[in-house]
């Protein structure tokens, strides 16, 4: 039966090597990838589904809160497509 590796109890720099056999760096990065991307578009729709929302408010609480979801969901979408861009380098 093999050995599962075991968590780090130090560094997983040992002598200043990387330990590669615990440690796998980039693993998931495609499924990373896939799931901001995901993410982003959802965030994209809930912002366009608030700024429907904020156009039918009859009540200006009600249209503050449509707005506040609205423009929550726009900054979430820019910070996902940032992180996008990045993993893709």
């Amino acid at each position: 039966m093999p050995q599962r590796p075991q968590p780090f109890t130090r560094s997983p720099f040992r002598d200043g090597a990387f330990d590669a056999g615990v440690v796998c760096l980039g693993v998931g990065k495609e499924e990373d990838s896939t799931q901001t991307h995901e993410l982003r578009q959802e965030q994209e729709a809930r912002e366009t589904r608030e700024h429907k929302l904020l156009g039918r408010s009859e009540l200006a609480d009600e249209a503050e809160q449509h707005e506040r979801r609205r423009d929550k969901a726009a900054y979430l979408a820019e910070k996902l497509a940032e992180r996008e861009e990045a993993e893709s380098e």
